[in-house]
């Protein structure tokens, strides 16, 4: 909820104050540009998806702990960073539901988690102007659950 005051134009109070401000609710769901050509179709991810889940894999998505990654794929496996279970869940059930994006909150910091392609992420953090490349791997659940413990 905002609370809103009309001053040459409005803008965002601090607080609601009585007849002088308004209340507003919003839903923001991903204030991040969505680039096309990053993107695949839903299709082409329910059907990655559909593959990985035939084959017993789930989803583990990695961050790249390299600030300019020009390739995710040429980077070494100790150059990617594991999201604890419970935000890997929340992306990955983003992910699965076809979301172009969702919003993950990772200690006192906000991120936009921006899927590209079938497999590729970007976690874009709005307040600082930071980008970070990230991958989803699909594992077998012990493997997963053991990258969560490393």
């Amino acid at each position: 909820k905002l609370h809103l005051v009309r001053e040459r134009g409005w803008r965002i109070a601090e607080m609601g104050v009585a007849g002088f401000t308004e209340e507003k609710s919003i839903q923001i769901v991903c204030a991040t540009k969505v680039e096309s050509s990053a993107t695949c179709s839903l299709e082409e991810r329910k059907a990655a998806l559909a593959k990985a889940d035939d084959e017993g894999l789930t989803g583990l998505w990695e961050w790249c702990r390299l600030t300019k990654a020009p390739d995710g794929f040429a980077v070494p496996p100790e150059m990617w960073g594991v999201y604890s279970p419970e935000q890997n869940e929340q992306i990955e059930s983003a992910y699965r539901k076809g979301d172009p994006c969702v919003a993950v909150t990772i200690g006192i910091r906000s991120y936009d988690i921006v899927f590209q392609g079938v497999d590729r992420a970007r976690q874009v953090d709005r307040h600082l102007k930071k980008r970070r490349e990230m991958r989803r791997r699909g594992l077998p659940a012990a493997d997963r659950d053991a990258a969560f413990q490393q």
